[in-house]
C-alpha cells in the first residue's frame, strides 16, 4: 500500500455543524448559569432578612463572595468559549467547504 493510499484510507472529520452545536450548547449553558446565579442571589436576599446581625451579615457576605463571584467567573469563561467556537466556525467556513469538496472528489474515485 502506498503512502498515498494510506493517507486516503484515513477518515478526517471536520464538520461546521458540530462547531455550531457546541457553540449553541455553551451559550445555553451560559444562560442556565446566569439564571442559576440570579436564583441564588434572590435566595440569599431572602435569607439575609433573617440574618440581620453582625455575624449574620458576615455570613451572607461570605456566601455572596463564595458562591456568586465564582459563578460570575465561570459564566464569563463559558460565554468566552461559546463566542470563540462561533467565531472559529465563521472564520473557517471556507475550510469546511473545501474539505467537503475534497471528500466528494475522493469518494467519487
Amino acid at each position: 500500500m502506498s503512502s498515498y493510499d494510506t493517507v486516503l484510507s484515513k477518515n478526517i472529520l471536520l464538520d461546521s455543524d458540530i462547531f455550531k452545536s457546541a457553540a449553541d450548547q455553551f451559550a445555553a449553558l451560559s444562560d442556565e448559569m446566569s439564571a442559576l446565579r440570579k436564583d441564588i442571589a434572590s435566595l440569599l436576599d431572602e435569607l439575609e432578612k433573617g440574618f440581620d446581625t453582625p455575624a449574620g451579615r458576615k455570613f451572607i457576605k461570605s456566601c455572596r463572595n463564595g458562591l456568586l463571584q465564582p459563578m460570575d467567573d465561570q459564566a464569563v469563561v463559558i460565554k468566552h468559549v461559546s463566542d470563540n467556537l462561533s467565531m472559529a466556525r465563521s472564520k473557517y467556513e471556507t475550510v469546511f467547504t473545501e474539505f467537503q469538496a475534497l471528500n466528494n472528489i475522493i469518494n467519487q474515485q
